[in-house]
């Protein structure tokens, strides 16, 4: 079963991440997990709309395509007059933090093709909404709904989004 419960402070943590090219058509796959203490409010496996051409463009995608669904939930628990608190956006890849945290002055040529849209978390950073924290590898909890895991790590992941153990930062 799922167990879900909140922590004292109610902090969001968001995990995104995406897994670059492993479909046959070249596009990336992405993972969400979102929770409030244990157990997971949100959890999302999908294929990527867009092929992209790096891992840190993969990264930047898949928050663009995964974050709006975390805003919609936190406009409704600030309706139920929650803690207006930002979100924490984890990320494990440092270039991806890079560009979102210091847009558009982190963008040089290598990455100016990234379009706009997809800059969906620098709107949300600039209005406090979210922050960005770095998020070792082996700790990113959406890693189990982006590439295939093995073994006890598989079963750790596994165990965190069912709410049987909680996430140790």
């Amino acid at each position: 079963p799922l167990i879900i419960s909140l922590t004292d402070d109610g902090e969001m943590i968001i995990y995104i991440d995406g897994a670059h090219a492993v479909h046959s058509n070249a596009r990336g796959h992405s993972g969400l997990f979102a929770t409030q203490g244990k157990g997971a409010m949100i959890s999302v496996s999908k294929k990527l709309g867009v092929a992209t051409v790096s891992s840190t463009e993969t990264e930047i995608v898949s928050v663009g395509e995964r974050l709006p669904k975390c805003t919609w939930f936190r406009y409704f628990r600030l309706a139920q007059d929650a803690s207006d608190q930002p979100d924490v956006l984890m990320q494990d890849n440092q270039s991806a933090i890079a560009l979102q945290s210091r847009y558009p002055y982190s963008t040089r040529k290598g990455s100016e093709h990234i379009h706009v849209r997809y800059f969906y978390a620098v709107d949300k950073l600039e209005n406090n909404e979210i922050v960005i924290q770095h998020c070792p590898t082996e700790k990113m909890v959406a890693d189990y709904n982006s590439k295939p895991l093995q073994g006890k790590l598989f079963w750790d992941m596994r165990n965190i989004i069912m709410g049987l153990s909680l996430i140790h930062i």
